[in-house]
């Protein structure tokens, strides 16, 4: 899912339904100090940036420097330039 939100505002993420795991991305990244390369946690390593476990009700993520845009971007195909998109379905492409 892709959400556009204005500065300011909360994100409020509830305990997963199904699955195990819940991944964020944001343009512009996260800061923090990089462990190995990386803003990842990895918990039973103590690892990761800004917090070296799962997030918490009241953590604050700050964001890197990102650009202003409009949601649902396109990105137009010029049909003199236009080729197959190869698809390679992974183990979890029936969800």
């Amino acid at each position: 899912m892709t959400h556009l939100v204005s500065e300011g505002e909360a994100i409020v993420i509830e305990a997963a339904k199904s699955g195990v795991f819940t991944y964020m991305a944001f343009e512009g990244g996260f800061s923090g100090e990089p462990e190995l390369g990386s803003l990842s946690v990895h918990q039973r390593a103590g690892m990761g940036s800004p917090y070296p476990r799962p997030l918490r009700t009241g953590d604050t993520l700050t964001l890197g420097h990102c650009q202003p845009w409009e949601a649902e971007l396109e990105l137009p195909l010029d049909p003199d330039t236009a080729a197959d998109i190869r698809v390679i379905l992974g183990p979890q492409h029936h969800y």
